[in-house]
């Protein structure tokens, strides 16, 4: 089991020109850090699930039946897309992301002096938000760290720049 201060930790050993990714579950205390890289060939939030369905809970025939449905809209098979996911070639599989972070899962990113949280749901991001609060207090009382969350159940995103108006959110208020 990892803690997300150790999640987080590893997350921002990396230099800050090199942006850094990850997935958290607050409730399995369980995560992982890449190295997240935009081109050609990307490293994707989405390439760490198909590469490494088990570790979210999931196998590689649920994974290729629920890009199925992203696969038949972009008129590509089922297996075009598992192949364009799995190299980096495509990020797009919004069904598979949602599907995660049913599950629990927040999507990490930390670069520029921030840290971006993406989840489903106030009680798993609330969880990962108190998480959070206790690593990046320092950074964030010097006024040059903020933390964003985006819920993608509410549809909704928040920015704190400040730990008053995390507290609030993690309270409920």
């Amino acid at each position: 089991m990892r803690s997300f201060r150790q999640h987080i930790s590893e997350s921002m050993d990396i230099p800050w020109g090199k942006p850094h990714a990850g997935w958290y579950n607050p409730l399995m205390k369980k995560g992982m850090t890449f190295e997240h890289r935009y081109g050609t060939t990307g490293n994707y939030h989405i390439t760490q699930v198909v590469r490494n369905p088990a570790f979210f809970g999931l196998d590689k025939s649920r994974v290729l039946e629920i890009i199925a449905k992203n696969a038949e809209e972009l008129k590509r098979t089922p297996e075009e897309m598992y192949d364009r996911l799995a190299d980096g070639r495509s990020d797009t599989s919004w069904r598979l992301s949602l599907a995660v972070y049913q599950n629990g899962w927040v999507q990490t990113r930390h670069a520029n002096r921030s840290l971006d949280l993406v989840g489903y749901g106030r009680i798993a991001l609330m969880r990962t938000v108190s998480l959070a609060s206790l690593h990046v207090a320092s950074l964030m009382d010097s006024g040059s760290f903020r933390v964003q969350v985006y819920d993608n159940e509410a549809k909704a995103g928040k920015t704190f720049e400040d730990m008053e108006s995390m507290e609030r959110y993690i309270k409920g208020r």
